[in-house]
């Protein structure tokens, strides 16, 4: 079971909810959804951690576990969490574990990978390799297709000037 599983069911104990009253709140057809989702058999859908968080009457970064140092981090490496992104698209999930210090979240302290159906653990300089490779890789790829395209268009506007210049 996920941290996000243990919040969402502990929250909605809390509120003294039941499983079937938070399905209604969020437009679920019944519990079941919720029964998945708090089992952990289940991903909570990006799309609604906001209605999530408001059934349950916190913000989405309470409900998410995310201290302000964390956001703050999260804010600051933005184009990181893209790739991160990125590579869940491709079958990729990269989870930042972070070191606690009295309860609070203070900076990543590695990362889990899942991919191919295993699981391990890389460190942040081994991650921050990989970023920067990708990082790299698409900077590449995107100037090899920029001369191709530039190269291409000069070529044609100068077979538009050859055929301007005859008529």
């Amino acid at each position: 079971m996920s941290e996000l599983s243990k919040r969402i069911k502990q929250r909605r104990e809390e509120l003294n909810l039941s499983q079937d009253e938070l399905a209604r709140k969020l437009g679920y057809k019944s519990r079941s959804s919720i029964n998945k989702i708090e089992s952990g058999d289940n991903d909570v859908p990006q799309s609604k951690i906001e209605a999530f968080a408001k059934a349950l009457e916190m913000s989405p970064s309470e409900l998410m576990g995310w201290s302000e140092e964390r956001m703050q981090y999260l804010r600051e490496n933005r184009n990181t969490v893209i790739i991160q992104r990125l590579l869940g698209f491709m079958g990729c999930k990269i989870e930042m574990k972070w070191s606690e210090l009295e309860g609070n979240f203070i900076e990543p302290a590695g990362y889990t990978v899942e991919y191919n159906k295993a699981s391990f653990d890389i460190t942040t300089e081994e991650f921050t390799e990989l970023i920067n490779s990708i990082k790299s890789y698409i900077s590449f790829k995107i100037h090899e297709l920029s001369e191709t395209k530039l190269s291409k268009q000069e070529s044609d506007n100068l077979n538009n000037d050859k055929t301007n210049e005859e008529v």
